[in-house]
């Protein structure tokens, strides 16, 4: 009996607590929501935006709107005097996306090559240190050997730079880091000595 007695006095205990922090359904809205047939655009996610020609965003008639900016640079843009940094073109970039309608993060593909004859995408300087690698494309165009170790030590370089610059920044939805190779013809190339 005496178990049962307490049980009870649990029991409304609870009951009453309950009572008073219950919510009040008087505040409550009811929202309808209408139905989408179009891309939904988020900052970040979804469909990426591709640069045109001369890095200019496709228009709406050419690629579907978009959360995601993504653009493309070449390391002699990047970094075309050893040591400094063209970060101007990313702050670029940032401004104009953030000014899009709707608001847009940035994806960012970092390259050193192109196809074979192309012309050298690696800063003049950088092959001017005596990198390993070979003139291709009728010697218009300098491949890096992707295991010499000056190169590696610049392509951290750069990248060290760029996270110590971007990191934790809002504004960048991915890095894609393109310096171990090309697409040429569908086929991703590399190459080595």
């Amino acid at each position: 009996m005496r178990f049962n007695h307490r049980l009870l006095h649990c029991l409304g205990a609870m009951v009453l607590a309950l009572g008073m922090y219950s919510p009040s359904y008087a505040n409550i809205k009811t929202i309808n929501l209408e139905q989408e047939d179009g891309i939904i655009v988020n900052p970040g996610v979804g469909i990426e935006s591709f640069q045109g020609d001369w890095g200019q965003p496709l228009t709406l008639a050419q690629y579907p709107e978009t959360g995601v900016g993504y653009y493309r640079f070449y390391w002699n843009e990047l970094e075309p005097e050893e040591g400094q940094y063209n970060f101007a073109l990313i702050d670029k970039l940032i401004k104009q996306n953030n000014a899009a309608v709707p608001q847009r993060r940035l994806s960012l593909r970092f390259m050193a090559l192109d196809g074979p004859s192309s012309g050298s995408k690696i800063p003049d300087w950088l092959i001017a240190k005596g990198i390993g690698g070979q003139w291709v494309g009728n010697d218009k165009t300098f491949v890096p050997d992707l295991e010499d170790l000056i190169y590696r030590e610049y392509v951290t370089k750069l990248l060290a730079a760029f996270g110590q610059r971007y990191d934790g920044n809002p504004n960048l939805a991915h890095i894609d880091i393109g310096m171990v190779g090309a697409w040429v013809n569908g086929t991703i190339v590399t190459f080595l000595n």
